[in-house]
């Protein structure tokens, strides 16, 4: 029997979604970055900062399972994903997919020039990005100590 996933707005900074962006950044990609990296990292989710750019130039959804946070995206200008996190032990369900489909969707309807995204994926997210119709535009950059390829969706 599979779990129902509920998928909502984040519409200010709950300590359970920061804390699941955390687990998931230390499990699964702060190996990646310097030292240096993981603090930019994790000034750059504070509560502080993330709550700045949900009232200034972002928006977000979180997946839940029974009110549990199990997923995030956050979409940065509505055409940037700066955020796409799935507890690991929910990877491979579809989450993520469901999670970018509805942020891309609202990025279209609020947007009538909308041409498509953009993200700076971890190293071992590409093929995630790339199973959501994301393309590599250019080759890895370090920034700050933050490792990423630029990827890109047009519409």
């Amino acid at each position: 029997m599979s779990e129902a996933v509920s998928i909502r707005p984040l519409l200010t900074v709950e300590n359970s979604v920061i804390n699941l962006v955390l687990d998931v950044f230390h499990k699964c990609v702060a190996s990646e970055f310097s030292d240096e990296g993981v603090s930019e990292f994790k000034q750059f989710v504070s509560s502080e900062a993330l709550s700045r750019r949900l009232n200034e130039i972002s928006f977000a959804f979180i997946a839940e399972i029974e009110n549990h946070p199990v997923g995030i995206i956050e979409i940065k200008d509505n055409n940037h994903v700066a955020m796409l996190f799935v507890d690991y032990r929910y990877h491979k369900r579809g989450i993520a997919g469901r999670l970018f489909s509805i942020a891309r969707e609202k990025c279209i309807a609020d947007n009538s020039s909308f041409k498509g995204m953009t993200v700076n994926s971890s190293l071992g997210a590409v093929q995630a990005y790339e199973r959501l119709g994301f393309l590599q535009i250019g080759s890895e950059q370090n920034f700050h100590g933050i490792r990423f390829i630029p990827m890109e969706m047009a519409l």
